[in-house]
């Protein structure tokens, strides 16, 4: 069999700049080949040089910085389209040409158009470009139609054009894939039809088409989105509901999010939710805020029998789920099953407080984290406390994740959970990013938009300067837990996530060096242009 590199001459080439690969050494390089979607080759310039040909566009980079297209890991893609403006922390979302307040894109399989003042040599006419055209290009379904000031998602032609635009939107922020957390039966009649059945549905005929922007990963809600999940709800969902199909490397259903505060009995509860989960063959998320919430969460998800997942390849036709060999036995100790599954892919949501037992105890079992940590950022005055029920698992009205738990935008801009407290002499901190990657957890930063601003930027920057024990995060830390940790978190990290040959061509281009980038410096960082499997989506 040739290697990527034997297949001729390069689609595209970039040179002169500063190539973040985020593969497990941290290298930089100076050059990256592309041909047929994937990467060719990644090395000096002077290495990447014999594969420009004839019809090769060469992008001179002049120093700028290229990373692995960004994995906004947690992200509600239907309802950041569906709103047109949101008063967010890092500013309103950015407004394009159209009514609807973004800019229109074209199929994946319409004709090419070319554009790009990011340019360099074009030997043969340049590169296809999505959606390049200009305010009039439209979709094989038609131009988008304005999004609503208020109201439901009623129609297809609403959800596809709630989702295209969200597509457009972070085609322009250098993100290539996404993860919708949380779609399913248990929200079809939901306020904002934005997290039904019809919405998942929409998504996989999106993909199907070809005319999703970016890579989506979805996990499947068998109840009311921020209301505490139900044992009888979950086991009813995972016995009747059959998810649409993927289609490989664009659109999955990787698994089932659990909402953990205000669960009566929490720890057998969860414990009965997320072993029937996994025995089903998902990956299992848990939305957790309070302290006695994530430890029982941590604590059910470190006894699973870890299935092992991956995200197959979508040049393979490896199957996607690897059921638990032994579904009779989902509980063991902690070792044994580290020692048979230790690839489950599960992960804590929000997690708003944990300690260092904690921390340690998810590193063990390979339980990762899925934060924003410019939650963490925001000032103590800004915290607003929620009451706490009786059985003491605390009911957050207006915490992330939530459309604003029925206060104003502002009100919800400003809540930024508890900061640190005592518990049994262990510190507690309130999102504590650097504390999770020193104890060796599994890190994804991620903007949960529209609760908050999709900007990474502005979410890198936060994580940069969020200090804890002495310690902050590293810009290699921060960058990883928005490209490398979460195509692990998605079971993908064979074929994404970092700049390395074999892997797709998804990256984004920067307008200057990130080697000495102070967080503000990271936050004004433009990105010039957006690539995803080897195709423009984005240039300026």
């Amino acid at each position: 069999m040739k290697s990527w590199a034997d297949k001729g001459w390069a689609d595209l080439v970039m040179t002169g700049g500063v190539i973040h690969t985020m593969n497990p050494g941290g290298h930089l390089a100076g050059a990256i080949a592309i041909t047929g979607g994937r990467i060719v080759r990644v090395g000096t310039p002077l290495q990447v040089q014999p594969l420009v040909g004839p019809g090769t566009r060469v992008i001179r980079l002049g120093g700028r910085s290229v990373l692995p297209g960004i994995n906004d890991s947690h992200l509600h893609g239907a309802w950041l389209g569906h709103r047109r403006t949101t008063p967010l922390p890092g500013g309103p979302l950015p407004e394009g040409p159209t009514s609807g307040g973004l800019p229109p894109v074209g199929p994946f399989h319409g004709g090419p158009t070319f554009a790009g003042p990011l340019s360099g040599d074009r030997s043969s006419g340049g590169l296809p470009v999505w959606g390049m055209a200009g305010p009039e290009t439209s979709h094989a379904s038609g131009a988008h139609p304005a999004a609503p000031d208020s109201g439901r998602l009623r129609t297809s032609e609403q959800r596809r054009a709630a989702i295209l635009r969200t597509g457009d939107l972070l085609a322009s922020l250098g993100i290539t894939s996404y993860t919708e957390p949380g779609l399913g039966p248990g929200e079809d009649a939901g306020a904002t039809g934005c997290f039904g059945t019809a919405v998942l549905e929409e998504y996989a005929q999106l993909a199907a088409e070809g005319l999703l922007r970016a890579r989506v990963t979805a996990l499947l809600l068998f109840g009311e989105r921020n209301r505490p999940s139900s044992p009888s709800a979950l086991l009813d969902g995972l016995r009747d509901f059959t998810p649409p199909a993927d289609v490989p490397g664009w659109f999955r259903v990787a698994g089932v999010k659990i909402f953990a505060d205000g669960v009566d009995g929490p720890e057998a509860a969860l414990a009965q939710m997320i072993g029937a989960a996994a025995r089903a063959g998902h990956q299992v998320a848990v939305n957790a805020m309070s302290g006695t919430a994530t430890r029982a969460a941590a604590t059910a998800l470190a006894r699973l029998r870890h299935p092992t997942h991956r995200h197959p390849d979508p040049d393979d036709d490896y199957p996607h789920r690897h059921p638990d060999p032994h579904p009779d036995d989902a509980y063991s100790d902690a070792p044994r099953s580290l020692a048979a599954h230790p690839d489950g892919r599960h992960y804590l949501i929000h997690a708003g407080l944990l300690d260092s037992p904690t921390l340690a105890a998810m590193a063990a079992a390979g339980i990762g984290l899925n934060t924003q940590a410019d939650l963490a950022a925001l000032p103590p005055h800004d915290v607003q406390t929620p009451a706490t029920p009786r059985n003491g698992m605390r009911q957050d009205a207006g915490a992330p994740d939530t459309p604003h738990g029925g206060r104003t935008p502002h009100e919800a801009r400003t809540w930024s959970g508890p900061q640190d407290t005592r518990t049994s002499g262990t510190t507690t901190a309130a999102w504590p990013v650097g504390d999770a990657v020193e104890a060796g957890v599994p890190l994804c930063l991620s903007s949960d938009a529209p609760a908050l601003t999709p900007d990474w930027r502005h979410h890198v920057a936060a994580a940069l300067s969020r200090r804890e024990s002495g310690r902050r995060l590293t810009l290699d830390q921060a960058l990883r837990a928005y490209t490398s940790t979460p195509a692990r978190q998605d079971g993908a990290e064979s074929w994404k996530g970092s700049l390395e040959p074999g892997k797709v061509a998804d990256l984004c281009v920067l307008d200057t060096g990130l080697l000495d980038a102070s967080p503000a410096d990271v936050r004004a960082a433009e990105v010039v242009l957006t690539v995803v499997g080897g195709r423009i989506v984005h240039e300026r």
